[in-house]
């Protein structure tokens, strides 16, 4: 993650061995919505608070 500015060091979002993909902030700006990837073509959504 990293300021939309560009001020300040990137941050890793999160650590795994499976692909994610950001698609959405929340109505209200308080948490990020991104599919996880897993072996066997399953995909979860979650919700992320930064």
């Amino acid at each position: 993650m990293k300021q939309a500015s560009g001020v300040g060091d990137a941050e890793l979002f999160a650590k795994s061995s499976t692909t994610k993909h950001p698609n959405d902030w929340s109505h209200d700006g308080r948490f990020i919505v991104y599919d996880d990837h897993h072996p066997m073509q399953k995909q979860d959504l979650y919700t992320h608070s930064p």
